[in-house]
């Protein structure tokens, strides 16, 4: 009776789609192209990142929601459909197997794609490029689906409590050691900024650098100053707050021997965690190449898999006007009052001396956009039950993000051929020539959705008879 049981849900699971999540998958996408082609080609950065330029701050905050957007909604998928098959055995779901599939899928696309075959040679003779080992988006989500479908069997092994309480846990677990390892990397990073401005030929100070040194150095104790020997560049600066731009170049012109750091690669090695491990071990957490490291990013699927989770279990109430507006409300709550409530943690812990400096209040960010997330989610939920949303091909770009993902690393970024748009246009597009361009990348992309069946059709013809070619005299010795 059970195997009747498990054959009807997968049957019935493509009927319970929900349109307003394929719609926040293709949105997410499309800010995606959006983001990478116009962050790589546009020239003089710069000039355009000040709070006077509107439209430089609104493209700045799309592109940095983007991210937790796509994992997000990664998770919210995974284990809305994972779910169907709930009331069956762990093993028997046939989501647990596709999803390991999956996941390792992900994981050699996404090293796959820093390898560069124009250096294929040099590998062989041990020169690979330490890229190549960078933990990046793919890997990323390949290990947070690893990691929903493993909660997901200790859920099933204990069969207590909801299946969204215990991805919140895993969540909330892995964002709260986020302050730790961001503290770590602001050292990193100022080791790196000043380092760079002392290799300038000008004295020329720019605000942005002025700001942004300030801003690192006072987030770091006395003995982390000793320990990397900043306190000369904190000395200047102490002597410098006060003065204006001018002033600052003039006094960093006669204090050249103030500043003094030392980055010896042992020296900023030590930013990087686990300290001594393998630079492959590193870039999960922190290392040099830690593009989209498992703390804090996992926890981001993490939360969509909870998301997930209840829109599986509340599916009959999701077009209730009061369901979207619960993800609105709470969304709107973490961005409002999400700082403040942090701030109140961190003062509560030191009040009861459990700890001096929690730096929770850091969290505030990533659960401002697990807010902006759940917003997103809200206001498509309200157009799929007031709109009468069909298939189309904007749902079907959503359906198809990993090809998208896959191609646009190749074409934008050379990656595996080596060669890409990069290469003729990094920072060499003006505002107007950027924005055309990524209209006309996007163009490109969906166009490649459109025909994605004829597409598939004849990569796997062309796959097929090559493998007979290659097996044809084997075939005929034997």
């Amino acid at each position: 009776m059970s195997e009747i049981n498990t054959e009807t849900v997968a049957v019935k699971a493509p009927k319970a789609r929900l349109k307003f999540i394929d719609m926040a998958r293709s949105i997410a996408i499309l800010l995606m192209l959006e983001g990478h082609f116009i962050g790589c080609t546009l020239d003089n950065q710069e000039l355009y990142h000040n709070t006077q330029n509107t439209a430089f701050t609104i493209w700045n905050f799309v592109r940095g929601f983007t991210a937790p957007m796509f994992f997000t909604v990664t998770g919210v998928v995974f284990v809305y459909l994972l779910s169907m098959g709930k009331d069956a055995g762990y093993f028997q779901n046939k989501r647990v197997k596709t999803g390991f599939k999956r996941s390792l899928e992900l994981i050699f696309w996404g090293y796959m794609l820093q390898v560069n075959l124009k250096h294929i040679g040099s590998y062989f003779t041990g020169n690979i490029s330490s890229w190549v080992v960078a933990f990046h988006v793919l890997q990323c989500i390949g290990l947070g689906i690893a990691l929903l479908l493993i909660i997901y069997g200790i859920y099933k092994f204990i069969n207590k409590g909801s299946l969204a309480t215990y991805y919140f846990i895993a969540g909330t677990i892995i964002f709260s050691f986020y302050p730790f390892f961001r503290h770590r990397e602001d050292i990193g990073v100022l080791i790196e900024k000043v380092a760079a401005f002392e290799k300038k030929d000008s004295d020329a100070l720019s605000r942005t650098e002025y700001d942004d040194i300030k801003y690192l150095l006072y987030q770091l104790s006395q003995d982390e100053l000793e320990t990397f020997q900043l306190q000369g560049v904190k000395t200047f600066f102490y002597k410098s707050r006060l003065a204006n731009l001018d002033q600052i170049s003039n006094l960093h012109a006669l204090n050249k021997k103030l500043l003094k750091v030392n980055v010896e690669a042992e020296t900023a090695n030590g930013t990087h965690y686990p300290v001594k491990a393998p630079e492959f071990i590193q870039n999960l957490f922190q290392g040099p190449y830690s593009v989209f490291p498992i703390i804090p990013w996992v926890a981001f699927t993490l939360y969509g898999g909870m998301v997930g989770s209840l829109l599986n279990k509340y599916q009959q109430h999701i077009k209730k006007t009061w369901f979207p507006l619960t993800f609105i409300g709470l969304g709107l709550a973490l961005n409002l009052f999400g700082w403040t409530m942090f701030s109140a943690i961190d003062s509560l812990a030191k009040h009861l001396q459990f700890h001096d400096n929690l730096d929770f209040v850091n969290n505030a960010w990533l659960y401002g956009r697990i807010g902006q997330v759940l917003i997103v989610l809200g206001v498509l939920m309200f157009i799929e039950k007031y709109f009468h949303i069909k298939e189309s091909l904007f749902l079907k770009v959503g359906q198809n993000t990993l090809s998208i993902y896959i191609l646009h690393v190749m074409v934008l970024y050379g990656g595996l051929i080596g060669f890409g748009l990069k290469d003729l246009f990094a920072a060499k597009l003006n505002p107007l020539q950027a924005i055309t361009g990524a209209i006309l990348f996007i163009t490109t992309f969906v166009i490649y959705i459109k025909y994605i069946e004829i597409v598939e059709g004849k990569w796997h013809y062309l796959k097929t008879k090559t493998a007979q070619l290659i097996s044809a005299p084997f075939r005929k010795n034997s």
